[in-house]
């Protein structure tokens, strides 16, 4: 299925395997310009040496810890430094940690919060601005 990706940048955070992998695959299948980012590198590199190998096309990898402000602005700018834009933002970042909801601390809370929703704020309030410029991410004002 053509999708009209082609041209279009898509940045995914979390994208060293699973569902993240599995988008960045797709979307670079697509034509898109891809940037993957996690926390782990050698993930990333294998990551990256995965969609090669499906794809014949190279990705962009960037280690990053979405909980940190810095690297979300990091990863934003050297994906628009790379590719010039920036179209897609999929905010995937998150682990799976399983435990009964009694024996869940706050601290626990407040990292899968960090993790999970404020990186999503972070990434997406430093994309947004670029995905503006080439008409999307529009306001709602």
């Amino acid at each position: 299925m053509e999708l009209g990706l082609t041209g279009k940048v898509a940045l995914i955070t979390g994208s060293s395997r699973g569902i993240g992998l599995e988008t960045a695959l797709y979307l670079v299948k697509e034509g898109a310009e891809v940037t993957i980012c996690a926390r782990n590198e050698k993930r990333l590199e294998e990551a990256a040496a995965y969609i090669l190998e499906q794809t014949g096309r190279e990705v962009l990898i960037i280690e990053a810890d979405v909980t940190k402000e810095a690297d979300c602005e990091r990863i934003v700018s050297d994906t628009v430094k790379k590719y010039g834009r920036l179209d897609i933002l999929v905010n995937n970042a998150g682990t799976s940690q399983a435990h009964p909801f009694d024996e869940v601390g706050t601290e626990l809370w407040q990292q899968d919060l960090d993790l999970k929703l404020f990186g999503a704020i972070r990434c997406s309030r430093n994309a947004v601005p670029f995905m503006r410029k080439v008409g999307g991410a529009q306001s709602s004002t």
